[in-house]
């Protein structure tokens, strides 16, 4: 869109500090009328939403263009599956233990977060060549 990476950079962020405040005054302005158990439900319906479209993104605009769609759809084939799996897995584990489901996606999370710190390379200021070398 002819933006350098610092404008661009400044443009996002100052445009999820403007979405940030316009969700939080009147989520806070109605949390007494809606409940703590909506809200819940409704933010991580907007998490979900938030975490699948950059999961999307990031595994498309991470490769390289000669890897570009077999990793996406290795990204997007993983995602469904993993989901398939936590809708076969979940109903058992709760039924086993009322707190061990989410004991196990705590793990899974933590691990994530670990594997994501080892072995992903800082994409920030780099050009697409630079970030395949680092692969």
């Amino acid at each position: 869109a002819g933006l350098s990476s610092l404008e661009a950079t400044f443009l996002a962020s100052g445009f999820f500090a403007i979405v940030i405040v316009a969700v939080t005054i009147p989520a806070t302005l109605c949390a007494d009328r809606w409940g703590q158990r909506l809200s819940t439900i409704l933010g991580g319906i907007g998490m979900a939403a938030t975490m699948f479209v950059m999961g999307a993104l990031y595994a498309a605009e991470i490769q390289r263009q000669r890897t570009r769609a077999s990793a996406t759809s290795i990204a997007h084939g993983s995602n469904w599956l993993m989901n398939f799996l936590v809708a076969l897995v979940t109903p058992t584990l709760l039924d086993k233990s009322s707190n061990g489901a989410y004991l196990l996606f705590v793990g899974c999370t933590f691990l994530t977060a670990v594997v994501c710190w080892l072995f992903m390379p800082e994409a920030r200021g780099r050009s697409l060549d630079e970030i395949d070398e680092a692969f």
